[in-house]
């Protein structure tokens, strides 16, 4: 029996991790005004990212659809396929893969709804990996990871509301990015899944502090599985802000992840966030 881990380019990990534990990437679509083109595979992040500042229509991204996912499925050699998505209420990628699997015989598709975004869907994906690579059967995977979903945070400070706004996806919170000029929106997710805005700062410095504060609240006494920082086009200040994020949790090893175009065309360039998997609470 086979077994392929499955996840979307949203999931914002490394490409070392990726070849690593030889994870399957689906592609999203960035939807720009001269055309489409599929994430990593037609477009790199850099000339995303300065088509983003530079284009005065900001681009739009599209999961895969039901008939591809269709295709993927039956061509696929595993017998079975376990596939972790960028949370239900954010993307359609589920929904779509859940209805492809039921058209599609012969294997076992798992279809797990991470309730996340970017890293915090990536956390997840690591974490089935490991299981995987310790002979972790597919149905002992999908439990594992079932009871992981609710024991993540992800939230991230964004550097400018243009694109919130713009992007006319998070809906209330899209909506009230006019009253937010001079101010950092921290964004996080509810027990559904869904976007909501879970701070407001009125420096850079105190956005930072603001989800240092959350994380700690988050994991409270338990103990820290995973840990990473993840950016929209900033490395470097990724980079110092993982050193502050060290000082409150030493010893836990923090991955810098760039959360890629599904977050930069909401939340625009400049964006830092934490994504946490604390142990069962």
């Amino acid at each position: 029996m086979t077994t392929a881990l499955v996840t979307a380019s949203t999931s914002s990990l490394p490409m070392e991790l990726i070849q690593r534990y030889g994870i399957e990437l689906i592609p999203f679509t960035i939807q720009f005004v001269d055309g489409n083109l599929r994430e990593s595979e037609d477009v790199s992040l850099d000339e995303f990212y300065r088509r983003l500042v530079h284009e005065d229509v900001i681009p739009t991204t599209a999961p895969s659809s039901a008939g591809q996912f269709i295709n993927y499925f039956r061509q696929h050699p595993a017998d079975d396929i376990i596939v972790i998505h960028v949370g239900s209420m954010l993307s359609q990628s589920y929904a779509n893969a859940m209805q492809a699997a039921s058209r599609v015989q012969g294997r076992m598709i798992y279809n797990i709804d991470s309730r996340q975004f970017a890293l915090g869907t990536g956390l997840l994906v690591l974490e089935a990996a490991e299981a995987m690579a310790s002979g972790a059967s597919a149905a002992a995977v999908v439990s594992q990871i079932e009871h992981q979903i609710p024991n993540i945070l992800t939230v991230a400070s964004l550097e400018t509301v243009r694109y919130l706004r713009l992007s006319g996806r998070l809906g209330r919170i899209g909506a009230m990015a006019a009253s937010l000029l001079g101010i950092y929106p921290i964004l996080g997710l509810d027990r559904k899944g869904q976007a909501e805005m879970v701070g407001r700062a009125r420096s850079r410095a105190d956005s930072l502090t603001m989800m240092i504060q959350q994380a700690k609240e988050f994991v409270g006494s338990a103990k820290i599985r995973r840990m990473g920082i993840l950016h929209t086009n900033v490395q470097a200040e990724a980079e110092a802000f993982a050193k502050q994020v060290a000082e409150h949790f030493p010893g836990i090893p923090l991955l810098i992840s760039d959360a890629g175009p599904v977050l930069a065309v909401h939340g625009g360039p400049g964006a830092l966030g934490i994504s946490v998997l604390r142990e069962e609470a």
